[in-house]
This record gives structure tokens, C-alpha cells and sequence, in this order.
């Protein structure tokens, strides 16, 4: 996908660190940014209020001075500013605006509960794996503080399910784009090493598959994921277990590919499954 990357503010740090990756993200591949505000709270239902406009444009006007930093990396004519996006709840107006404007990635924050520089789900985050019609990136906690991110090194976990092989057909495109090293992580378990296709170094791991993902994530740039599509309990995601650990462990920017995306999947056809949670 050459679409654009889609980026949810919210004033929190979170959502910094969010927009800092994705600015270094546009950066490098050249892509379009899409910043957008999806509010939600005390006026979900009334957009045209008068006071809802008030309140409105008051945060709109904060979150575009917090983010203009960050925003001004990407040229004029491949970014926009910041705007309001009406939806019942966040995760439902992200989905559908990454479905409608085709994007190739978005970017959400972690957990306030995050340790710094670590990855932690978040309500949002979660609804959005739900269905997610993109690739989902998790930006670690404090990376708007300054922290170097090369974006030099790509690491795509394999385990022969199909899912995984999302992941790969993902990470390839990704880090030719990036001009990145890809690295195959594979886990010995009892059933040996998953096969690793030609060209692409492999590195073979041992320990328990989450934790020994976990531990390699230090030492990588962009750590990439396939997950089942799944609708799960309440509006959260039913995620494999080594997918779901390394979402509270992982060391770097951690990218979930849906697994509905293999061999180009439409990510347009789930905006209309969205329903409010």
C-alpha cells in the first residue's frame, strides 16, 4: 500500500509519541499524514451544539500549537492540520477514517501505565485490533522526549501460521520502503524453527516465544506482528497470546498486520463492522 499515515490526537503525552513516530515514519517513506482529533467524552452526540463548538475549537486550537513541531517535518502539501472527526467512539472514527482514506499505517500511544519506552495496550488501541482495516503501530511510552529513532533495522516474527506470513509480506514492503534491514526472529520450540525465506536473515531464538521476542526487541527499530482478525469479548481483541504479551513488553514500536491484509487484502471492507462498544 503507497496510502497515507493516520495519526489519532488527543493532547495526551501519548499521543506525542504517537505523532513523533509517525512524522519519522512519513519522513522516511515519503508518505502523506493525516492528523485527526476524534473527540469523544461529555458532547458525543451533539456536534452542532453551540457550546460542543466552542469546546471544540478550543481544543483544536491547543492541539494544533502542542503538535505544530512535530507536524512541520512533514511538507505542506503531504500533511494536514489537525481536524475534528465525528464518530460515536475514538477507535470507531479512526477505523473508519483509515478505511476511507485508504491508509497504509496508523499510529496510536500506549498505556498511561506504560514504563517509559515500553508498549502497553490502551482502550483505544484495543478497539482498534478489533477489526483493524490497517496495519496498527504502537508508538513506546516517552518517545517524544527526544529518544533516537533509526528506523535502521525491521523485525518480523515468524511462526508458519498464516498470520505471521501477513507479517512478512508487510515487513518486506516496509523495509525496502525504509531502506531497512529485515530480520527474520524465529523461536526453536519442540516442533524445530519456523522456515525462513531465502534472502532474509534469520536469527533463531530461544526461551519462551514472548519473552525471547521481547528481549530481541532491544535491539531493533520496528518489531512486526501478524494477528488473527477476531471480534473478541466486549469490543476487545481475542489475540494470540505471544502477540498479546509482547503488546506489554515490547522495547521498540511494535506493528500488528491483521491478518486479513495477506496477499492485499481490502482494509476498506471492515469500516462498516465497527460498532460501538
Amino acid at each position: 500500500m503507497r496510502g497515507p499515515i493516520l495519526i489519532g490526537l488527543d493532547g495526551r503525552p501519548a499521543s506525542l509519541d504517537a505523532l513523533e513516530l509517525a512524522t519519522r515514519l512519513c519522513e522516511r517513506l515519503g508518505a502523506g499524514l493525516i492528523a485527526a482529533y476524534v473527540p469523544q467524552g461529555e458532547y458525543p452526540f451533539t456536534p452542532y451544539d453551540q457550546n460542543y463548538q466552542h469546546h471544540l475549537r478550543a481544543q483544536i486550537e491547543e492541539l494544533r500549537e502542542r503538535s505544530a513541531p512535530a507536524l512541520e517535518r512533514v511538507p505542506d502539501g503531504r500533511r494536514r492540520e489537525v481536524r475534528p472527526y465525528h464518530a460515536v467512539t475514538t477507535g470507531a472514527g479512526l477505523q473508519e477514517l483509515a478505511a476511507s482514506e485508504h491508509a497504509r499505517l496508523m499510529v496510536v500511544g500506549s498505556s498511561q501505565r506504560t514504563p517509559a519506552g515500553r508498549v502497553l495496550l490502551g482502550s483505544t488501541a484495543a478497539r482498534l485490533l478489533t477489526h483493524p482495516p490497517c496495519p496498527i503501530v504502537m508508538a513506546p511510552r516517552g518517545l517524544s522526549g527526544g529518544d533516537d529513532l533509526r528506523l535502521r533495522t525491521v523485525g518480523v516474527a515468524l511462526d508458519g501460521c498464516r498470520c505471521s506470513e501477513a507479517a512478512l509480506e508487510r515487513a518486506r514492503e516496509l523495509a525496502a520502503d525504509l531502506g531497512a534491514e529485515l530480520v527474520a526472529l524465529s523461536v526453536t520450540t519442540h516442533h524445530g524453527v519456523a522456515p525462513t525465506p531465502a534472502g532474509i536473515e534469520q536469527r533463531v531464538l530461544a526461551g519462551p516465544t514472548a519473552r525471547a521476542l521481547s528481549i530481541a526487541s532491544e535491539d531493533l527499530d520496528l518489531l512486526m506482528v501478524g494477528c488473527r482478525e477476531t471480534g473478541g469479548v466486549a469490543g476487545h481483541p481475542t489475540l494470540r497470546s505471544v502477540s498479546r504479551r509482547l503488546l506489554h513488553t515490547s522495547a521498540c514500536p511494535l506493528v500488528v498486520v491483521p491478518e486479513s491484509l495477506l496477499d492485499g487484502g481490502d482494509p476498506r471492507r471492515r469500516s462498516a463492522a465497527v460498532t460501538p462498544s
